[in-house]
């Protein structure tokens, strides 16, 4: 044992005689491992396009029965007693998602606008009658928009119900606001006959 001791006694003396010292001889200390930022991937818009297809509009809607009516929205909180005067407006559109991951059209927020800069939100208790009655002037898609998630190089065709009034002005544009991301706006479109 002595030796050993010995023997370390000259090798550390040798060492610090050629000029190394202790922090040159041991290796580095070993740094933690520092987090990371999460990148949360989010369509802009030269990874997504945003296409009307049709538009139209559609007298005040409402469930078949009152039975229904309850069954659907007790636990909704859906009003559906009051249609609105007006009606509203149903939009028939698409969505490409030209990026690298899904786009969640349920973090998505839609809105119409018109010429005159006026702002309507979406009508869910007209989105819901739809989807119940498929009561329609075209044809229209499964679902609404808002239910879907659009695989990378997909598209996806849903509607979309908004309340305004028919005073708007022409021409409308269909507004996607993605968050973390700018908003994408639609072609300019107007209402079919």
């Amino acid at each position: 044992m002595h030796k050993v001791i010995k023997l370390l006694g000259i090798s550390a003396g040798l060492w610090l005689l050629l000029g190394c010292t202790l922090s040159s001889i041991l290796p580095p200390p070993v740094s933690p491992v520092q987090p990371r930022p999460l990148v949360v991937a989010t369509p802009t818009p030269g990874t997504a396009h945003l296409h009307v297809a049709h538009a139209y509009t559609q007298p005040a809607l409402a469930l078949p029965s009152a039975t229904h009516a309850l069954t659907l929205t007790s636990s909704l909180g859906l009003d559906f007693s009051t249609p609105s005067g007006d009606g509203c407006i149903i939009v028939i559109a698409e969505i490409s998602n030209t990026g690298h991951t899904p786009l969640d059209l349920t973090q998505v927020t839609f809105t119409l606008e018109d010429h005159a800069g006026q702002v309507y939100a979406r009508d869910p208790e007209a989105e819901l009658a739809l989807s119940v009655t498929r009561e329609s002037a075209l044809a229209l898609p499964d679902t609404p928009l808002t239910e879907q998630t659009i695989a990378p190089d997909a598209r996806a065709t849903g509607f979309l119900a908004f309340a305004a009034n028919l005073g708007y002005a022409t021409p409308l544009h269909l507004v996607a606001r993605i968050p973390s991301s700018p908003a994408l706006q639609s072609n300019s479109f107007t209402l079919e006959d």
